[in-house]
C-alpha cells in the first residue's frame, strides 16, 4: 500500500471516531444533571426537615419556672416585650434591665408613658441600649452590659421565632452565662401572652426568621474557621 492509500484509509476512519463523541458527551451531561439534581434535591429535603425542626422548637418554648436571673435583656420590636420585661423586673425577677435596642429619640421618659411603669424602676434598675442596630448588634450590646455587671444569668425577653437566634448571638459572646428564654407571642390578643404555639404566625415570618438563622450559623462558622 502506498502512502497516498494509507492517508485516504486514515480519513476514512476519523468520522466513525468522531460520530462516536458526542454520544458519549451527552450521556455525561445527562448524568452531571441527574447529580445535580439529585443533590439540590437533597439540601431541599434537609432544609425542609431543618425548618420543620425549627417550628417544632419555637412551638416548644414557654416561660420558665422559676422565674429568676441575674439579669433581664428585652430585645426591641414590639411593645409587648418591653411590657413583660417591666413586669418581670417590677416583680423582682432580677437585679437590672437592658433595653436594648432603642431608638435614638426615644427616652426613658415616653417608655413610662408608653408602658405606663413605674418611673423609679428606670431612675435604679434600667438601662437603655441605642447603639445596636440589628441581632448581633443586641448580642455585643448585652454581653457588654452583663459583664460590666458580672451577670451569670440573664432572662432574654424577645418574640418567641427570635428567640433561637436571639440567644444563639448572646451565647457565642457569653458562653459562661445562663441564658434562660422567655418567649412572647406577638399574635397573642392581649399582647403579652407567653408563647405556646406560633401556628398564627405567618409561614413567611418563620421562613424568613429560619434563614436568618442559617446566615448566623454560617457567619459563625466561617468566624470560628477564620
Amino acid at each position: 500500500m502506498n502512502s497516498d492509500s494509507a492517508t485516504m484509509s486514515t480519513q476514512a476512519t476519523e468520522p466513525t471516531n468522531s460520530a462516536a463523541n458526542p454520544p458519549r458527551r451527552r450521556k455525561r451531561t445527562v448524568a452531571a444533571r441527574l447529580a445535580m439534581t439529585a443533590t439540590l434535591g437533597g439540601l431541599a429535603a434537609l432544609s425542609l426537615v431543618a425548618f420543620a425542626d425549627f417550628v417544632r422548637d419555637v412551638n416548644a418554648l414557654a416561660a420558665p419556672s422559676p422565674v429568676e436571673a441575674d439579669g433581664i435583656v428585652v430585645v426591641t420590636g414590639g411593645q409587648a416585650r418591653i411590657e413583660v420585661a417591666l413586669q418581670l423586673l417590677e416583680d423582682g425577677a432580677a437585679q437590672r434591665l437592658l433595653i436594648s435596642g432603642v431608638h435614638d429619640t426615644t427616652s426613658a421618659t415616653s417608655l413610662v408613658a408608653r408602658t405606663h411603669a413605674d418611673p423609679s424602676l428606670f431612675d435604679c434598675c434600667v438601662d437603655l441600649d441605642r447603639a445596636a442596630m440589628d441581632t448581633a448588634g443586641n448580642a455585643r450590646e448585652t454581653a457588654a452590659w452583663a459583664q460590666e455587671h458580672e451577670f451569670s444569668s440573664l432572662l432574654v425577653v424577645t418574640s418567641a421565632y427570635h428567640i433561637p437566634r436571639t440567644t444563639r448571638e448572646i451565647a457565642r459572646l457569653l458562653p459562661g452565662v445562663e441564658l434562660i428564654p422567655f418567649p412572647i407571642d406577638p399574635a397573642a390578643d392581649d399582647q403579652r401572652a407567653i408563647a405556646q404555639e406560633s401556628s398564627s404566625w405567618p409561614v413567611s415570618l418563620l421562613a424568613r426568621e429560619f434563614m436568618k438563622l442559617q446566615l448566623a450559623r454560617l457567619r459563625h462558622l466561617v468566624g470560628a474557621a477564620g
